[in-house]
């Protein structure tokens, strides 16, 4: 049998090797619909849904890394609700890089940018979506570039208005990609799934994910949209179930759950984590989990 030394020896290197594997790819943490980047401050520590300058400027002072969102920077929604690139988005984004973006990245205020949120799903071709990423990638080899898709366009290869897309790869010179997915479209372990077999297929090695798990609540229909009656301890058991499969999943680096603000009309998402302490608390504890480990790491 093993002595007890070496048996001891050896738990301490796995558990010590499975820290360095921890840190070594789950190092992001942040939320959607931020009521300000203070919100997020001393757990979370990177933000990406914002195109001011003001709050961007905050965030940067709160040490948090930016990702500029340029949503509408390139992209316009027609009436009736495509998502198409603007007509003169190569002008707009030249003149937003040079009079801000490029001093910017070189201050360190931002460390790259959101290109926006299910795109392709909102009917933006696949074609323009890589013209888009393309260009800004031209002029910022180094930067992160991150966006958002919706889960149906990787399994359905369809758009919002059941066009087909062809979204065979995820375009080249994006760094990051995400994808949302609640109980109202299924498991956690579905969710997996999808990542598994629809999504790092079609990723480079050079590529990585995060995952937007959801936080919400609602007094409209919770069976339906949290998949349980309680949507408090729902959200709850699907934050850790994320934590969980990040903390295991090497291709995904970071959480950025969906949503903070709370909002009045009973739309079927209404409360965030901002009016629901116990799942504030949650997401409070893994942040500071993601952000205390990884510190060194992200200066």
């Amino acid at each position: 049998t093993m002595p007890p030394v070496l048996r001891l020896l050896l738990w301490v290197a796995a558990v010590a090797a499975a820290s360095a594997a921890t840190q070594s790819h789950l190092q992001w943490m942040s939320f959607w619909t931020l009521d300000s980047p203070s919100d997020i401050d001393g757990w979370g520590n990177f933000m990406f849904d914002s195109s001011d300058a003001a709050t961007i400027l905050r965030a940067s002072e709160l040490g948090l890394k930016v990702l500029y969102n340029l949503d509408t920077t390139l992209f316009n929604t027609t009436e009736d609700g495509h998502t198409v690139l603007r007509n003169d988005y190569a002008r707009a984004w030249h003149t937003a890089a040079n009079e801000k973006l490029f001093a910017w990245y070189e201050e360190g205020v931002i460390v790259g940018f959101f290109v926006g949120d299910e795109l392709t799903w909102g009917g933006l071709p696949y074609a323009d979506l890589v013209a888009a990423i393309d260009m800004v990638r031209h002029d910022f080899p180094t930067a992160i570039m991150y966006y958002n898709e919706c889960w149906l366009v990787l399994v359905y290869d369809v758009d919002l208005f059941d066009n087909p897309i062809g979204y065979n790869r995820v375009p080249g010179n994006l760094s990051w990609i995400s994808i949302d997915y609640y109980p109202d479209s299924g498991t956690i372990q579905d969710a997996k799934d999808i990542y598994n077999k629809n999504l790092y297929p079609i990723m480079s090695d050079n590529q990585f994910a995060l995952y937007v798990p959801p936080s919400y609540g609602t007094t409209m229909d919770p069976d339906r949209y949290c998949g349980s009656a309680n949507c408090t301890q729902a959200m709850v058991d699907w934050a850790w179930a994320s934590y969980k499969w990040a903390l295991e999943d090497q291709r995904i680096i970071g959480l950025n759950p969906w949503h903070w603000h709370c909002y009045p009309s009973e739309t079927g998402y209404e409360q965030g984590a901002a009016c629901m302490e116990a799942v504030r608390h949650t997401w409070q504890e893994i942040g500071a989990r993601i952000s205390q480990q990884n510190a060194d790491l992200l200066d």
